[in-house]
């Protein structure tokens, strides 16, 4: 137990950031047991440095806590990394279709793709208008970036 605590308090692995946000690169320091758990909770997820363990034989209940990763627990450093990847490979993008012949619809759609300014300027006065629930003003900035 006594080494488990010591060597995860001297656990040195670096990583280092190439180019794109998404692609991290994880450098091992020494082979101990703990970086490589820091490296498979990193690269393949806490699952992964789970198994790993079983394989080492380490069977103390307290080690994904124990064990640091870069000064943080296994189990933060293995959600950090894993997060990371999913966000950086996700975007959310609307399609904006006008539900029917109303100008008010039509309206809403092209504040939310062309901006409001555009909108007040080929419509006029839309300050009154109200799409899905929203202010045409909230609802066309929250789209407009992420509209077809």
């Amino acid at each position: 137990m006594k080494t488990l605590f010591a060597a995860s308090l001297t656990l040195a692995l670096s990583s280092t950031v190439v180019a794109k946000p998404a692609n991290i690169k994880f450098v091992a320091m020494d082979q101990n047991y703990e970086t490589q758990l820091c490296l498979a909770a990193a690269q393949e997820g806490l699952e992964a440095a789970e198994n790993l363990a079983a394989s080492f034989g380490i069977n103390d209940k307290g080690y994904k806590l124990k064990t640091k990763c870069n000064g943080e627990s296994l189990v933060y450093f293995a959600r950090k990394y894993e997060k990371k990847e999913q966000t950086s490979q996700m975007k959310t993008i609307f399609k904006l279709v006008v539900a029917n012949e109303a100008t008010e619809s039509k309206i809403c759609a092209f504040a939310a793709s062309q901006g409001i300014k555009t909108a007040s300027e080929q419509y006029g006065y839309i300050n009154n208008i109200i799409c899905n629930d929203k202010p045409l003003t909230k609802f066309a900035r929250r789209y407009k970036a992420q509209s077809l």
